[in-house]
């Protein structure tokens, strides 16, 4: 016996063509940590031991090899055109389904193993060898006769790695511009120092970088995009020049009095009137420096930037048809182009298309006209909502990033909000993908 979740165990059935037993008994969800997860799913697949070995391991196979192939899930593309409207038809019931096995076994030869092998498409090999011993656990329930089993946690660690950071995006670098902005704004920096270790990240010589900086006034600081914008002048006025800093994965920004210890990672330190520190941390070495009297000349991609994520509602519906109409991505990518739109990374993109119950895989010419109004209304609501939750709590640290008011972005296998369903994630859990089968289509 194998009790497997029931896309899985429905695959298994029609490729050695068993039979499905659906709800024959079911497991009790068991407890890892402070965390219950669901062991196997509940349903219970009837297959010869030897026969159901084979299936597994051919599956494995098949599945490792996909992901050496497949760099994003774009199961759309193999398809004739007759052959996506059904299977999108399919997509957009797959809530239910995966209640139903039966309703699975049915699905044509040429289409059934691409729509039944979605969720694990994208997945590392060590998530294929987690769920395999799973599986092999579960054979023996019968014999040992319990219906509640415990992994130990080295096991559930292959599944679960930790997300090794994120990166800063339009919401994180408004709040910090936020509140940044008065304690620089009108300061002029009385001295600049350079950690040499840290020199070769700055996109201009660092001794001039040094001795340009002092005697220059912050008149304002800005964003455009992922980039802060610092622009100054000399003292007395004129000669406009712009410290921009793209913070990427590592880079961090510490506002402290010049009493207070230097970190490691410092990169460069800013000192202002009245004795004021802005210290630029990097722990990734990744940020991207530059000191230019050119935005557009001197700052690669800069001219290529689109218009701010957060000025879509002045940009209005019909201009932002037009502007949307001219790409052909999938809305994930979309978000993600900041030709498109500036300051939507991975982690609010996942956020918006939630908001807006659209699919992160579908295509851009997919949407109808309804549908681009909902991504049109869910893109600044998602991001001024992340902005005021950042704001509010006073106990964010920058450095750590707390995202945990968002919806579904590092939540697979957790509970939709919306529906109950369960949270898909597709990749890995340096840059996931996340979405909701249940009320995304």
């Amino acid at each position: 016996i194998l009790v497997g979740d029931t896309l899985a165990a429905a695959n298994l059935a029609q490729r050695l063509q068993k039979r499905v037993v659906p709800r024959t008994w079911v497991l009790e969800r068991p407890v890892f940590g402070q965390r219950k997860h669901q062991v196997l799913g509940g349903d219970v697949l009837v297959l010869q031991a030897v026969g159901l070995l084979l299936g597994l391991v051919e599956s494995l196979l098949q599945r490792r090899a996909e992901v050496g192939l497949t760099g994003a899930a774009d199961f759309w593309k193999p398809f004739d055109d007759g052959e996506e409207r059904r299977l999108e038809g399919l997509d957009r019931h797959a809530g239910a389904l995966k209640q139903r096995p039966a309703d699975a076994v049915l699905l044509p030869d040429e289409c059934q193993y691409q729509v039944l092998g979605l969720d694990g498409l994208l997945a590392e090999g060590a998530r294929e060898v987690s769920r395999f011993l799973e599986r092999l656990l579960g054979l023996f329930c019968e014999f040992f006769q319990t219906h509640v089993l415990e992994f130990p946690p080295s096991l559930w660690s292959l599944n679960q790695r930790p997300y090794l950071g994120s990166m800063p995006e339009l919401p994180e670098l408004e709040a910090l511009r936020i509140r940044l902005g008065p304690r620089l704004e009108g300061r002029l920096i009385t001295a600049a120092t350079v950690n040499p270790k840290k020199g070769h990240m700055l996109r201009y010589p660092v001794e001039n970088f040094a001795n340009e900086l002092p005697a220059r006034r912050i008149v304002s600081l800005t964003r455009r995009g992922k980039h802060l914008v610092f622009a100054t002048e000399l003292g007395g006025g004129g000669s406009g020049r712009w410290l921009v800093i793209n913070p990427m994965l590592g880079g961090r920004f510490q506002m402290a009095d010049g009493a207070a210890p230097v970190p490691a990672t410092e990169v460069f330190t800013i000192r202002v009137e009245g004795r004021q520190e802005l210290r630029y941390l990097d722990f990734r070495d990744m940020g991207r420096i530059y000191w230019v009297g050119d935005l557009d000349r001197e700052v690669p991609g800069w001219a290529e930037l689109g218009p701010e994520a957060d000025s879509v509602p002045a940009m209005g519906i019909d201009a932002f048809r037009k502007r949307l109409r001219r790409f052909r991505d999938e809305l994930k990518d979309l978000l993600r182009n900041q030709e498109f739109l500036a300051g939507i990374g991975n982690a609010y993109s996942d956020e918006i298309l939630f908001e807006a119950r659209l699919l992160p895989l579908r295509r851009r010419a997919s949407l109808k006209p309804a549908e681009e109004e909902a991504l049109f209304a869910a893109i600044p609501l998602v991001l001024s909502r992340a902005v005021e939750a950042i704001l509010a709590n006073p106990n964010y640290e920058e450095s750590k990033q707390d995202r945990s008011f968002m919806s579904v972005h590092m939540k697979g296998g957790k509970t939709c909000p919306r529906c109950g369903h369960r949270i898909s994630q597709l990749g890995s859990n340096r840059e996931p993908l996340n979405f909701c089968r249940g009320c995304q289509l």
